[in-house]
């Protein structure tokens, strides 16, 4: 393009409406990076990967929602980042709780943090990037655009400023909430009766069962020949800012086979995450010697233990 180009009124326009686009995401960028942050708790209400054929090639719809202890519904995903919020190593499936932090100056999902990793999401690497060549783009549009400015010539390229940032404000603002969720959210027995030696009430994890219940105190024998007993009531406690459940237990190994696969589940809304460390009275995943320890759960908010479930072993014990 020529530089006589640049004299014409159309192209001065396209240039500053560029550049004023620029301004409303420097004016977000700014007021999210300064504005202090709440922290919100909720938990994993849907997470799916949706693949269909496009002309570029496959298609990924990245679906991640929470939901709140009051019912709404917060789509993660719509605010950046969807790859990362549903990969395996977030830790985000269905029930799991999280900590959603966002911005007081509009809102926006700034991160979620699960028990087990932290996702950034308006402000991953990718978006960041974006940003800043976004900004480039403008600065340099804005460097053309007043070049040679004068009075007669400046109402319609301000005109144009004007309408890029207010195109571009209505453009990058956060969605809004969905509003209260329409289905239940999940339950923390994890597809498991109450008492779990019943037929799983959800015909979709029909093998969800135990063929036996054994109480608190009693030492349970596994297949491998590990004999795991509860020797105490859980108890409740944080960390990280997640509500926890830590159950004492002393563990025989027997020939050395690891501990069992466990999962503690409950009454309430979400499901627990086992968390790989808890404290110095933990214990590691293969013993080589009797001893005892805890496990650590990560919990939803309201969550009630109501048995410790081998899951390798059909067999359950009871907590409360």
């Amino acid at each position: 393009m020529t530089p006589d180009a640049f004299e014409r009124p159309w192209v001065r326009g396209a240039l500053m409406a560029v550049a004023g686009a620029g301004v409303a995401v420097a004016v977000q960028w700014v007021g999210q990076s300064v504005a202090p942050t709440v922290e919100v708790r909720a938990v994993i209400d849907a997470s799916s990967v949706e693949l269909s054929e496009g002309r570029g090639g496959t298609i990924r719809d990245h679906t991640v929602r929470a939901v709140t202890a009051s019912g709404q519904v917060i789509d993660l995903a719509g605010s950046g980042n969807g790859a990362g919020l549903s990969a395996s190593a977030a830790g985000l499936d269905r029930g799991v709780p999280v900590l959603i932090t966002r911005s007081t100056y509009d809102g926006e999902i700034l991160a979620v943090r699960s028990p087990l990793a932290t996702v950034p999401v308006a402000q991953h690497g990718a978006g960041v990037l974006l940003r800043v060549i976004g900004l480039v783009v403008a600065a340099g549009a804005l460097v053309l655009g007043v070049r040679g400015w004068s009075r007669s010539t400046v109402g319609l390229p301000v005109l144009c400023a004007v309408g890029g940032l207010a195109l571009a404000a209505l453009l990058i603002r956060p969605s809004p909430d969905l509003g209260p969720s329409r289905y239940p959210p999940p339950d923390a027995m994890a597809g498991y009766a109450d008492p779990p030696t019943g037929p799983s009430p959800d015909p979709l994890l029909s093998t969800r069962t135990v063929d036996a219940v054994a109480a608190p105190g009693t030492p349970v024998p596994t297949e491998p020949g590990v004999s795991l007993t509860v020797t105490g009531p859980p108890v409740p406690g944080t960390a990280d800012g997640f509500a926890t459940v830590r159950i004492p237990l002393a563990v025989d190994p027997g020939d050395g086979a690891p501990v069992p696969n466990l999962r503690l589940i409950g009454t309430g809304a979400g499901r627990t995450v086992e968390l790989p460390e808890c404290g110095p009275s933990g214990f590691p995943p293969r013993l080589t010697a009797p001893g005892g320890g805890v496990v650590c759960f990560a919990v939803p908010d309201g969550f009630a233990p109501r048995y410790l479930v081998l899951t390798g072993d059909g067999v359950a014990i009871e907590l409360g």
